[in-house]
């Protein structure tokens, strides 16, 4: 019997099974939380967790969510990730309810599913799940109930954070924690009036954040990182203990200390690699020739695998063992590349990083802005930045575009020190494209040419392209042509990592071009455009950022059949000042020239600028960015000759 059937069955057979915790009806929710467009509601959250001494303890949570409709159902499923050696599921039970609050199905822990990682980590962190039930109707309502226990380390207290995502309201949740008298806690509340107090008992004390009912974030477009958007609070104590090693949080540079004590000592090379790494470098003409040498022959010796066992989640492999195994996760790889310019006299700093988040927050060091490693090497004039994760694949000096302007913490003898990488040039990130066409009388391209050349972010999208098969490769070509029933012949890709990082792509092709109408072709003044203008929705409440500068030049040659000429251009081709389009938010500017009676060259440059803008911009945005797509897609009109 499937799902479906079995909830057939309860539906009609068992409709007064007992076990949920509350009434649930949907009814009761206010109108306010449900009828705007969202698509769930966390009805109940409630976090309780109780210290057992500085290093372990356990959690019990109660977690109800109403789905509302089908574009919710991912937020009834239940995940909970643990560490193992640390963290262990105690208890789980749950249960699906129809929209009158009558239990459907029991949900044991026997249902739930443990989540394995693939070979490429070594982690010792799991991720337990039980996928949403199949539903007859809705609104439906899971509610579960598990308890989690905390043994050998704690960094920090559970991240409170009731709402999953955009569309899903949440009614008033509750956390709190209780601890052993005196501890002294630091704690962050993060999109939220949450009310807070304390309180003594018998327990201990007792910390409580009660956070009041919110509707849903409905804009996905343009919004800044959840840490920043939805409500949560961040809480740990100053002094912690995690894998028998105490450290403290009180700011950047202790934690950084802490850092640097498991480190310490393991970044000593045995003597052949010692002696291989001077013949590499001894007769090389400057520090930076020495340095490039060393991060060209981690890139060629070392793979990564993650490493996430225990304290070796912060606490890199010693370097001789990379040397000697040729792996390891990112503070291995950048120990390594550390020890190496240890040989060469070259002093550098490990950098605590976020991937995700350009700034840490100053006041409040903390574990979960910290999701990678790299390597700082000061210079004379300048600082090297390197991702020795990426070694194989990003230029020296190069660091990738995801992680420039982005703060981190170096690791150095003193403790943390925060810094920042320099941001990224506008230029940096681009898309650089040159297409020529010849075009027949019915709107189809006899022969065509297009060359590509991807920078940034780009280049790191497509670095792997060149690896994959030729059906990946046309996938991504026709994407970027973005033309019906178009055939690519003579495809190259060619990547360049000796000094710039630069995916070129070259191809020939035919494709239909155009939309002709009785003895008219109109004809798109970029057919490689696909911008979207984004819609938001009247009630935003969040600004809107623009996460990274990027800037597009399109230029195409479009060689006309001798039958045809041009009738008519855009409107904003006879106007002054016409071609320029500015605003805060960039600029787009477009060009039509005539070559000759027959050609056209059209060039059309778009620069989107970095910056996060008040919601009170958002018509203003939205209006430019109409703009934008439109000029994108205007039409010239070509007409039969007489």
């Amino acid at each position: 019997m499937n799902n479906r059937s079995l909830l057939i069955c309860l539906c009609f057979l068992l409709p007064s099974l007992a076990g949920a915790q509350g009434n649930w009806k949907a009814a009761d929710i206010p109108d306010s939380l449900k009828n705007d467009g969202q698509s769930a509601v966390v009805r109940l959250f409630d976090v309780t967790f109780k210290a057992k001494g500085k290093d372990a303890g356990v959690c019990t949570l109660h977690r109800v969510v109403t789905v509302m409709d089908k574009r919710g159902d991912d937020y009834a499923d239940w995940k909970e990730g643990t560490e193992e050696g640390t963290e262990n599921i105690t208890s789980f039970r749950g249960f699906v309810l129809n929209a009158d609050g009558k239990v459907l199905e029991k949900v044991k822990k026997s249902d739930t599913h443990l989540y394995a990682y693939s070979e490429e980590v070594a982690n010792d962190a799991k991720v337990n799940y039980y996928e949403h039930p199949t539903v007859l109707s809705y609104p439906y309502t899971v509610e579960y109930e598990w308890e989690v226990r905390y043994t050998n380390g704690l960094r920090s207290y559970p991240w409170f954070d009731p709402i999953d995502g955009s569309n899903q309201s949440m009614q008033e949740c509750h956390y709190t924690l209780i601890l052993d008298p005196g501890t002294e806690i630091d704690y962050r509340c993060l999109n939220t009036n949450a009310v807070f107090s304390k309180t003594s008992t018998k327990e201990g004390d007792v910390y409580k954040w009660t956070l009041p009912a919110q509707r849903a974030i409905l804009d996905t477009d343009y919004r800044p990182m959840a840490m920043f958007v939805y409500p949560g609070v961040m809480a740990h104590s100053r002094e912690f203990t995690y894998g028998g090693v105490a450290g403290s949080l009180e700011n950047w540079e202790k934690l950084g200390a802490w850092t640097y004590s498991l480190g310490k000592d393991r970044d000593i090379l045995p003597q052949a690699e010692q002696d291989r790494i001077k013949a590499m470098t001894d007769a090389l003409p400057s520090q930076m020739d020495k340095i490039g040498a060393l991060y060209k022959y981690l890139g060629e010796k070392t793979r990564y695998v993650s490493i996430q066992l225990g304290i070796g989640g912060y606490q890199p492999m010693p370097a001789e063992e990379v040397a000697r195994t040729g792996f390891g996760d990112c503070k291995a790889l950048s120990n390594y590349m550390k020890a190496m310019l240890q040989v060469i006299g070259v002093k550098s700093y490990l950098c605590d990083i976020s991937t995700k988040y350009e700034n840490l927050l100053p006041d409040f060091p903390n574990f979960n802005q910290i999701d990678h490693v790299i390597l700082c090497v000061p210079m004379d004039r300048d600082t090297l930045w390197l991702d020795c994760t990426a070694a194989a694949d990003i230029p020296f000096p190069n660091v990738p575009y995801k992680l420039k302007g982005h703060q981190c913490m170096l690791i150095t003898e003193n403790g943390g020190v925060v810094k920042r990488i320099p941001a990224p040039k506008p230029e940096e990130n681009a898309v650089l494209t040159r297409s020529e066409v010849y075009l027949k009388y019915d709107g189809t391209i006899s022969k065509g040419s297009f060359s590509v050349t991807c920078l940034g972010e780009m280049f790191e999208r497509y670095i792997h392209l060149c690896d994959k098969d030729d059906k990946k490769k046309l996938d991504v070509v026709n994407s970027l042509l973005n033309l019906n029933n178009t055939k690519v012949t003579d495809l190259k890709i060619d990547k360049h990592t000796e000094g710039t990082s630069e995916i070129d792509i070259k191809c020939n092709f035919t494709a239909s071009y155009g939309r002709k109408s009785g003895s008219r072709l109109f004809i798109s003044t970029d057919f490689l455009a696909t911008f979207k203008a984004p819609r938001f929705t009247a009630h935003r409440r969040i600004p809107i950022e623009i996460s990274r500068d990027v800037m597009h030049v399109d230029t195409i040659i479009v060689h006309i059949p001798d039958n045809l000429r041009i009738e008519s251009m855009p409107g904003w081709t006879q106007k002054t000042d016409g071609n320029v389009v500015k605003s805060d938010f960039g600029q787009i500017e477009s060009s039509i020239t005539n070559i000759d009676d027959h050609t056209i060259r059209v060039v059309t440059k778009m620069n989107i600028r970095k910056g996060t803008y008040p919601v009170s911009a958002k018509d203003d945005f939205t209006n430019f960015f109409k703009t934008v797509s439109k000029r994108m897609t205007d039409n010239f009109v070509l007409v039969q000759n007489p």
